[in-house]
């Protein structure tokens, strides 16, 4: 059978060195062993998120560790503002919602990168916090996290920043930018399978944390942080997953972390160039700001069968996401990702195209 290159948004392909990693007998999350594998992740992870601050891992997907942020930043009543100008940011509002948020929905353009001068006609001293995506998946855009913590520098408000699908891939360094709870998780730039989630943790938000009674009982950050301290989690420990996590950043420590970051981007800027070169075009309205972890590519009324005809030649990429999901493919370059695999996608991605002009395609569409 034909080995498949999987260039997908989320999971991504696990490295051998990882499943390796994982392939162990169990032992229990109470023990040196343990303590000592919690450290070496929470001394690794820190590097990678450029902070001070010790983050904090939960048992669970990315979604969950941003309602354990709300839970723990936020009340019921509290307003904050969010942005959307996407899937996940529509997401991000949805959750803040169900918790009984008073979110104000700031709506952007899809294809436009969005940032404090969005915020800032909405922002007033009642404003408790702001939400944002970093990286949106599903278009491709990279919104301005950086712009945004100079803009609450000095104000009450802070920010719950979702890098899902950022961290690991693109430079965010969380101290230098005031960014005040960070999420992430294990299934894309870190290379492991899904299920754990951690969190960074300003010293800002944490004083609101610390005064601030928490609706949760789970994702209670004080409680987390008391383990933390001790290198657990307050429940039993996904430790086949947290093998696995510490591999994946032995592997990118290796790599050398800024070397990790241009690679992403230069398997980017590779298929952007080459697939204007083919008369497709991609989301974002603005190519400085988009994404470097994967590149959404505009395809009219054609993107379903070209991931189909991918598929076919073992060439696995991300479908797109509503509302633009009939228009709109992802190749994913976050991760496990050599300049190889992209090659492999561009010239199979070429004759598809030239396949579909040949049944009627124009090249304008």
């Amino acid at each position: 059978m034909n080995k498949k290159t999987y260039l997908m948004c989320g999971p991504v392909e696990t490295p051998p060195r990882v499943r390796r990693a994982m392939d162990l007998e169990i032992y229990s999350h109470r023990t040196e062993r343990y303590f000592l594998l919690h450290k070496s992740i929470q001394e690794k992870m820190m590097q990678v998120f450029q902070t001070k601050n010790p983050l904090l891992y939960f048992s669970c997907s990315g979604t969950g560790a941003i309602e354990a942020a709300l839970q723990n930043c936020f009340s019921k009543g509290d307003k904050v503002l969010t942005i959307v100008n996407g899937f996940f940011g529509n997401q991000m509002h949805e959750n803040a919602l169900a918790l009984g948020l008073n979110s104000v929905a700031i709506k952007v353009p899809l294809e436009r990168s969005a940032g404090a001068d969005d915020i800032k006609p909405y922002f007033d001293e009642d404003v408790k916090g702001v939400l944002m995506v970093q990286n949106e998946s599903t278009t491709g855009v990279m919104n301005d996290v950086k712009g945004l913590g100079e803009f609450l520098l000095d104000k009450k408000a802070i920010s719950i920043i979702d890098s899902i699908s950022g961290m690991g891939a693109i430079n965010l360094p969380v101290d230098k930018w005031n960014l005040d709870v960070v999420v992430s998780s294990s299934q894309k730039a870190f290379m492991t399978p899904p299920g754990i989630s951690f969190v960074s943790v300003s010293d800002k938000a944490w004083d609101r944390v610390e005064h601030h009674k928490s609706t949760g009982f789970y994702f209670d950050f004080l409680r987390a942080r008391d383990y933390n301290n001790n290198y657990k989690m307050v429940y039993t420990s996904p430790i086949t997953l947290m093998e696995g996590l510490n591999a994946a950043l032995d592997m990118i420590i290796e790599e050398g972390i800024e070397e990790v970051y241009l690679r992403h981007s230069n398997h980017a800027k590779m298929i952007i160039k080459t697939v204007e070169e083919m008369g497709l075009s991609i989301y974002p309205q603005d190519k400085e700001y988009a994404s470097l972890s994967l590149v959404c590519v505009y395809a009219k009324g054609i993107a379903k069968e070209i991931v189909a005809r991918l598929a076919k030649k073992n060439i696995i990429v991300g479908g797109g996401l509503p509302p633009i999901a009939d228009d709109t493919f992802r190749i994913g370059t976050m991760g496990y990702v050599s300049t190889n695999d992209i090659n492999a996608c561009l010239l199979a991605l070429k004759d598809i195209v030239d396949e579909l002009r040949e049944e009627g395609f124009e090249k304008d569409n």
